[in-house]
């Protein structure tokens, strides 16, 4: 029997000035790097302020696995070099669309598919590509996608917009807050088949076949590109559906974030979050939180089976691919949570291990005194592998307390 065994934290960073909900020292990320680990994290609370300072993003550094830390002078060069190299040897991070244009001279959009009832802010609805280029056009419809390279043998980062081929997707455009915008948002990391196609989830507002809305919630969408990044094309979705939840669960948004992996027998799965659990919004055990999900694919995301429930909560889910095949999950909110897999396949899941716990009373009313729950994963070597996660709850050596940044080593056994 496979277990999880979890050694004990390891501080990385930590300040005192900052506020529990939506502070800095929170949202880490981390990658691995030849053995070399890096964690980057939110460091300042206004996405726009200190744009270019050190502390927006910063990066540490771990040459001894993980048991000490320094921080990066140049952090976006040092996280972008830490990306795993595609199938070229180039490295590459995506970015999602923005505005394409004002909305003044524009239609209202078909009743069925209009902003009535559908849970987004400022929402007004959802047209086809069809009804969409004539006031846009086709190259501003087609660049959809921002892509940041590094070629491989150079440090350099390049920028440039990648062509993303909608044809076979009903509904891929939305107006939102007076302006147009293309409804799929990256959601999920890129993963490279063995052929070296790359594919990549995004998340967004779906047409069924008969111009209806889906639902009145985000569902999945999943892109792939066989040029190393360049251009992408519509694979297929995953359609969220109002029965997915109970009618009483809070803040479902459908499905909003997911992590993404292909198995060693080149099927895919996707976990997928249905709502946020937000600090603003307060349940009960008669209000719950909305559920994660799980799909697979047997045809490279064209079609997906059903989504059954993975877990009875869950934002952010992450996942990384150990050595042997087999993977481990981590999600959070209201705590942080690790699953690690019995099989290559991502069908046999162990019991949830709660690397950060939220005490019961606090579950739904003050969970966000206690971490951010986002929480990033990777694997090490063979049998171990690193999870990241913030601990608002922590004190500095003076016994102030501090938003902090800990890492934990995740070893795999045998039993």
């Amino acid at each position: 029997m496979r277990k999880i065994y979890l050694d004990k934290p390891v501080l990385v960073s930590q300040n005192p000035n900052e506020p529990m909900r939506a502070g800095g020292w929170q949202n880490p990320s981390i990658r691995n790097a030849d053995g070399v680990l890096y964690i980057r994290f939110r460091g300042v609370k206004d996405a726009y302020e200190n744009l270019d300072g050190a502390n927006r993003n910063p990066v540490y550094r771990s040459t001894d696995g993980g048991s000490t830390w320094e921080q990066e002078k140049n952090n976006a060069k040092a996280w972008a070099m830490a990306q795993k190299p595609i199938a070229n040897g180039d490295r590459v991070t995506f970015e999602g669309p923005g505005y394409i244009t004002e909305t003044s001279a524009f239609p209202k959009p078909a009743p069925e598919r209009s902003g009535q009832n559908v849970k987004k802010p400022n929402f007004v609805g959802v047209y086809t590509n069809d009804e969409i280029r004539p006031f846009v056009g086709d190259e501003a419809l087609a660049h959809s996608l921002i892509c940041r390279r590094i070629k491989k043998g150079t440090d350099e980062m390049e920028v440039h917009k990648c062509k993303v081929d909608w044809k076979n997707a009903k509904g891929n455009v939305l107006i939102y807050n007076g302006y147009v915008s293309i409804s799929q948002y990256l959601c999920g990391e890129y993963r490279v088949d063995k052929d070296g196609t790359i594919y990549m989830p995004a998340s967004g507002m779906m047409l069924l076949p008969d111009g209806s809305l889906a639902s009145r919630y985000s569902s999945m969408f999943f892109l792939k590109s066989t040029d190393n990044g360049y251009s992408w094309e519509y694979v297929g979705g995953i359609p969220y559906k109002e029965e997915y939840n109970v009618p009483n669960a809070i803040e479902v948004e459908g499905f909003m974030e997911c992590c993404f992996e292909i198995a060693e027998d080149g099927s895919f799965f996707t976990i997928m979050r249905s709502g946020s659990l937000s600090p603003y919004v307060r349940g009960d055990d008669e209000h719950p939180a909305p559920k994660c999900f799980i799909a697979y694919s047997y045809d490279k995301g064209k079609t997906w089976t059903t989504p059954e429930v993975f877990y009875d909560y869950g934002i952010l889910p992450r996942s990384t691919k150990l050595s042997d095949g087999t993977f481990l999950m981590t999600s959070g909110r209201p705590d942080v949570y690790i699953r690690l897999s019995k099989d290559k396949l991502g069908k046999d899941w162990g019991e949830v291990i709660h690397v950060l716990e939220v005490p019961e009373k606090d579950k739904y009313l003050a969970y966000e005194q206690y971490t951010c729950s986002n929480n990033g994963v990777c694997a090490y070597d063979d049998h171990t592998a690193f999870v990241t996660y913030s601990d608002l709850q922590a004190k500095t050596p003076d016994g102030v307390r501090a938003n902090s940044i800990f890492v934990r080593k995740i070893t795999i056994t045998e039993e």
